[in-house]
């Protein structure tokens, strides 16, 4: 990551959820971003938290949220550069036994279903300028970040967001952040019968806690 010679003294938070969509007709997302709203209001954060919302499950809107939220963070790095802005996306794994620390978001678009807007791509490209077989790599050190976390969390690294709306926003929030020197995550969790809504929300704080410590360390020794 690139300090630009600034030293960077603290970390902002910006998480998106998503609501119901096909047959998920109760986001674990949705719940995930009301609590740690909550969570914010009542306790004392070591940690900064800007933007926080629940997207609709749309390729339009996300793209359109994107093109939004890079904008704004990109100006809150200029206005203070001592600041690292960061973007965490939230969503559901059906099939998931740990919460995944997704490492790749890929151009293709290959959706299972509809999108609520009744979007539904097969084999497109979700930017026409690379081939389908593109992809992004996270600029977050995922490794350090999760083996701060496995000890006491059920977490992995994982390689595929799927190609579903889960990855559109991934690839999205991937291609703008490498613009603007953005760093950006999705993490996909289980439904709470898998893992409990208690344990995933004390993994986003430990996950706050450990990813701000391994930022400002590559930020401040880059």
């Amino acid at each position: 990551m690139d300090s630009q010679n600034t030293k960077v003294e603290e970390v902002v938070f910006n998480f998106t959820g998503f609501g119901a969509f096909l047959t998920v007709t109760k986001n674990p997302t949705t719940e995930l971003i009301d609590s740690l709203q909550q969570w914010i209001k009542e306790n004392q954060c070591e940690f900064k938290v800007g933007d926080i919302r629940v997207l609709n499950v749309a390729a339009e809107d996300c793209k359109d949220y994107i093109n939004e939220i890079m904008n704004e963070l990109a100006k809150k790095e200029i206005e203070n550069p001592q600041t690292k802005q960061i973007l965490i996306h939230l969503g559901v794994h059906g099939k998931a036994e740990k919460i995944h620390l997704e490492v790749h978001g890929y151009n293709k678009a290959h959706f299972r279903g509809a999108d609520n807007k009744n979007y539904q791509p097969q084999n497109e490209k979700i930017n026409k300028s690379f081939p389908l077989e593109h992809y992004f790599k996270t600029i977050m050190p995922v490794e350090k970040i999760c083996t701060a976390l496995e000890s006491n969390h059920k977490v992995q690294i994982s390689d595929d967001p799927g190609r579903y709306v889960c990855n559109y926003i991934y690839y999205s929030s991937l291609s703008e952040g490498y613009k603007r020197g953005i760093p950006s995550i999705f993490v996909h969790v289980p439904h709470f019968e898998t893992v409990s809504k208690q344990e995933q929300e004390a993994f986003l704080i430990d996950f706050m806690k450990a990813t701000r410590k391994c930022i400002l360390d590559e930020c401040n020794n880059c």
